[in-house]
């Protein structure tokens, strides 16, 4: 994928979705396998390394 409008849509989608398995799906639509995610308090890799830091953030 490489519309960059589409995949923004489908990252603050995944931030915004509470269903763990759409998460994945619109995760996996975004990125490749071997994404990263960093920020100064959490990182994640990979689709199910953000979708864990992902549900962290929601469960707060």
């Amino acid at each position: 994928m490489t519309d960059l409008n589409t995949i923004a849509q489908n990252y603050i989608a995944a931030w915004n979705e509470s269903d763990a398995a759409r998460r994945q799906a619109l995760l996996k639509a975004a990125f490749t396998d071997d994404v990263s995610y960093r920020d100064p308090i959490k990182q994640g890799d990979g689709h199910d390394g953000i979708a864990a830091l992902i549900d962290g953030v929601q469960k707060r």
